[in-house]
């Protein structure tokens, strides 16, 4: 929950949102894990334990493309109630745990059935995330800071993504895994110094500690807080006189409003493709025969999406949320709609020799837009419309929503190309012209409002 207060400093909550991030880096790394795995795993290298090569038809390939999705499916049953008990921080921090397990298990990976429990368990640790980092974002920062600090999520996400392809891409298997191993640890070595977000003190009845976490976040005197000490506790008192459950979204107008909206945001953002496509990159750039080496490709988009990372808390925070969203996927899925008929194309024997470069430009305008908004629009909108009684169950309900999407396109990306290498994207591209429909007609604009003023609008008040 932000708060507004009089000029409070900036860096603190950048430091913390950016040590916080780390996790969602941690997490981008396993996401991006099977596109140069993937290659490494196809190939006829005897790098891997595995100590063979498996077809990228089999349905192994498809388990361990697809599992890590089963995990966060998985992840909660675990974090239902978690952040609400432990807090937001040491529930992030405990996600380091599954994936620190992760790499061990692939390091010493001799049957195909440990790489599966891997994958499982990066997908908890990134359950973990997904439902508990926008939480705590939210909730450390003010209004003002709340949208940049938000995209946070999608830049340490990318960023982990980058690494896993370029390390990936340029050394062994086992360097890979043992570079991942160090994630967890350097993101536990860090964050473990940061405050606990202050709303959570409150709701535990520790209002010291909540003032001390607000005079870091903010740099001021204690005497400055009584206001946002008091807006905490009525929230707090408010949320815990309704019961939270999954009934609680559904009885009142506001919160199913709140709820449908994320909904929507959620299962377009996967609807659209973009984790098939990460998962899948090295691959789909080897298929295009793109004319440059299919590692480079995917260090190149993996790169675009990067920069594009960094400014995007600067467009966030000076164009409206449904602008960025309907023009970035207006965009992306001209990307989509290009690389589906290069595929076509060279399907029916056309010669592609002259349009070679196009597959990879496709995926850079592809992944590129889609960082600037599909991947942090929704976190950031989901960190900011829900009421507090019902913040994390939403929270959780959603995840569950886009993690069955991504494993369904994930676990079947396989059998939609033997359609024809070009279906995949032609239907995501008619999927993202729903998205941009349902942007126009149901999402609207929560940028500059506070969140009470955000839910008086749910509420029609």
């Amino acid at each position: 929950m932000a708060i507004t207060v009089n000029a409070p400093s900036v860096f603190p909550q950048v430091l913390a949102a950016a040590l916080a991030s780390l996790s969602a880096f941690m997490g981008g790394a396993a996401y991006g894990w099977s596109s140069p795995v993937g290659v490494k795993l196809t190939s006829n290298q005897t790098e891997t334990p595995l100590g063979t090569s498996i077809s990228p038809e089999s349905d192994e390939y498809a388990w361990i493309s697809s599992l890590m999705i089963a995990g966060v499916l998985l992840s909660p049953l675990l974090t239902t109630h978690l952040p609400d008990r432990i807090g937001r921080k040491w529930t992030l921090l405990f996600s380091s745990i599954f994936f620190l397990v992760a790499d061990i298990l692939f390091i010493f990976a001799y049957e195909v059935w440990i790489m599966y429990i891997g994958r499982i368990l990066q997908g908890c640790g990134a359950g973990f995330i997904i439902t508990t980092l926008p939480l705590y974002l939210g909730e450390i920062t003010t209004d003002n800071t709340r949208g940049p600090l938000g995209t946070f999520f999608s830049l340490f996400l990318t960023g982990g993504i980058l690494f896993s392809y370029a390390v990936g891409a340029y050394t062994s298997y086992y360097v890979l895994q043992y570079a991942c191993l160090a994630l967890p640890i350097i993101f536990t070595g860090t964050f473990v110094f940061m405050p606990e977000s202050p709303f959570y003190l409150i709701a535990k009845g520790r209002k010291d500690d909540a003032i001390k976490s607000l005079q870091f976040f903010r740099r001021q005197p204690a005497d400055k807080f009584e206001e946002d000490i008091k807006v905490m506790q009525e929230l707090h008192e408010e949320a815990a006189q309704r019961k939270t459950s999954i009934w609680a979204i559904i009885k009142n107008k506001g919160n199913l409003k709140a709820f449908l909206i994320c909904w929507g945001l959620i299962s377009f953002q996967q609807l659209t493709g973009l984790q098939a496509v990460l998962f899948n990159t090295q691959i789909i750039l080897e298929k295009a025969n793109a004319g440059v080496d299919s590692g480079l490709g995917a260090v190149i988009t993996g790169s675009f999406q990067l920069v594009i990372s960094i400014f995007t808390p600067l467009i966030t925070d000076n164009f409206k949320r449904k602008t960025i969203l309907l023009y970035s996927t207006a965009i992306a899925t001209l990307g989509l709609l290009s690389l589906g008929t290069f595929f076509y194309l060279d399907a029916t024997n056309v010669d592609t020799s002259s349009i070679s470069w196009l597959p990879l430009v496709s995926l850079i305008v592809f992944m590129t837009f889609t960082t600037i908004g599909f991947t942090p629009i929704p976190f950031v909108i989901i960190g900011e419309i829900f009421s507090e009684d019902i913040k994390f169950i939403a929270s959780a309900v959603l995840a569950v929503n886009g993690a069955i999407i991504t494993f369904i396109l994930t676990r079947f990306y396989p059998a939609m190309e033997t359609i024809g290498d070009y279906f995949p994207f032609w239907l995501f591209a008619g999927l993202s012209v729903l998205a941009c429909v349902f942007v126009c007609t149901v999402v609207f604009e929560t940028k500059g409002l506070s969140l009470k003023e955000i839910q008086d609008k749910l509420n029609g008040r």
